[in-house]
């Protein structure tokens, strides 16, 4: 509740600039630590004289559909910077994804068809779910679909929920009654 003042004594200018950070943090921001850590601990896997499959970190970081990785690290940022700024502009990030992917779903078949085989394109060889939610688009085929429209989105959710659970009130527990003996 404090929080909630301390956003409402704020300009309209200043909110709406909150609202900027946070969407930008919470989509491209996201999306963009991933890669680099992913790639940095790439790199200092390749210098230990371990044998790893490298094929299997590119599935867990960058070929699954459902991006856990983004999505368990949007989740957390969420929750941390939500405990130590309180904004209430980060509970909204979600919604510019959400009404992007809409569109992307409704009028894009796909957003890069210069590189993307058009067998691959929404609408035309896959269905949209497929596409933009399954294994349809997957970059290792040159579509980025899902990276540009569907990430941003898992990832702008899963830090707008990090969020408003660093808003829920930490309660102490009940204090146990303890028995008198007397």
């Amino acid at each position: 509740m404090k929080a909630h003042r301390a956003n409402e004594a704020l300009g309209k200018p200043k909110l709406l600039l909150i609202f900027l950070v946070h969407q930008l943090i919470s989509t491209a921001g996201i999306g963009l630590l991933v890669a680099s850590l992913a790639a940095s601990l790439l790199q200092m896997l390749r210098v230990i004289p371990w044998q790893y499959p490298e094929h299997a970190w590119y599935q867990l970081f960058a070929y699954r559909p459902y991006f856990p990785v983004q999505i368990v690290t949007g989740l957390y940022f969420g929750w941390l910077l939500g405990r130590r700024l309180g904004h209430w502009a980060m509970m909204w990030v979600w919604i510019l994804p959400a009404l992007f992917l809409c569109y992307a779903v409704v009028a894009i078949p796909t957003l890069t068809p210069g590189t993307t085989s058009s067998l691959l394109w929404s609408g035309t060889g896959q269905s949209w779910l497929t596409h933009y939610f399954g294994w349809g688009c997957r970059m290792k085929d040159r579509c980025f679909d899902q990276v540009l429209v569907t990430q941003p989105f898992y990832t702008a959710t899963a830090y707008a929920i990090g969020a408003r659970l660093a808003f829920i009130p930490v309660t102490s527990r009940p204090a146990t009654p303890q028995i008198i003996h007397g």
